[in-house]
């Protein structure tokens, strides 16, 4: 019992601890995550999010399992500008973030953990 109770709490901890880590990099609009085990989260920063305007338009233009650096990430239409935002670090894909696709709306919504565009494995 105290070894469920040991896993159940580390488990808690992680998950906090890579929820509130702050976000320290950035590159040509897109902000990076480090978590546990070599994972890199890479997301929307808010600053890109309001050069584009009202985002009504998200696609995936290479959804592969791996990605380079200065691969194309995601290609953003909004009321502004039409975007291609480009990887900044390679690695293998975990996560692709899918629900953007269905709902375009929700990057601009959402809190800065919840704009994830994909995880990676890093090389």
């Amino acid at each position: 019992m105290a070894s469920a109770l040991k896993v159940t709490w580390l488990w808690w901890k992680n998950y906090w601890i890579e929820r509130h880590t702050p976000i320290t990099t950035t590159y040509d609009g897109i902000w990076l995550r480090t978590k546990s085990h070599n994972r890199i989260i890479l997301g929307l920063t808010d600053q890109a999010k309001e050069d584009i305007g009202d985002i009504t338009f998200i696609d995936y233009p290479t959804k592969t399992p791996h990605l380079n650096a200065g691969d194309p990430l995601i290609d953003l239409e909004g009321g502004k500008a039409v975007e291609t935002f480009k990887v900044p670090v390679g690695g293998t894909v975990t996560a692709y973030n899918d629900d953007l696709l269905q709902h375009p709306e929700k990057i601009s919504q959402n809190k800065l953990a919840d704009n994830w565009i994909v995880e990676l494995k890093g090389d």
